[in-house]
């Protein structure tokens, strides 16, 4: 089976999150996954007045847009303006809650599944047939 290329943007509160991140693209390498996840993420911290724009156009390449919740996430201004771009360019967007975590969700995102790769990966092939349907209106 071939597997469908996703972009991925993936918005994580950046000093204490950077592991699940890694964590999240490490498992979409798996070979049950039925996408091929592109890396759309930031890698490294970047200068205030640069990382804003890279963000901006990194999410607009993207699919869709995951969030990561930590504890401290909803709290984060990164995440925030992350996801405020995904809402102007109309990225689908949705979080994900590690097993570990009971708090910390972002209130401008409805959609909170638990971290499990099934859930995820059927999540994104969710919002990909959707992008795919209307396409053929």
């Amino acid at each position: 089976m071939t597997k469908k290329i996703v972009g991925v943007f993936v918005s994580f509160e950046f000093d204490t999150d950077r592991a699940n991140c890694r964590n999240f693209y490490s498992q979409a390498r798996r070979g049950d996954s039925r996408h091929a996840i592109k890396d759309y993420s930031l890698k490294e911290r970047r200068k205030e007045d640069e990382w804003l724009d890279y963000a901006e156009k990194q999410i607009r390449k993207s699919n869709l847009v995951v969030v990561i919740i930590g504890k401290n996430t909803h709290n984060s201004p990164g995440v925030d303006e992350e996801v405020k771009i995904a809402h102007k360019y109309s990225v689908p967007i949705f979080q994900i809650r590690p097993r570990t975590v009971t708090a910390g969700s972002v209130d401008a995102v409805d959609d909170v599944i638990r971290w499990k790769w099934k859930r995820i990966d059927a999540k994104i092939e969710a919002i990909m047939s959707k992008k795919r349907s209307k396409r053929r209106r």
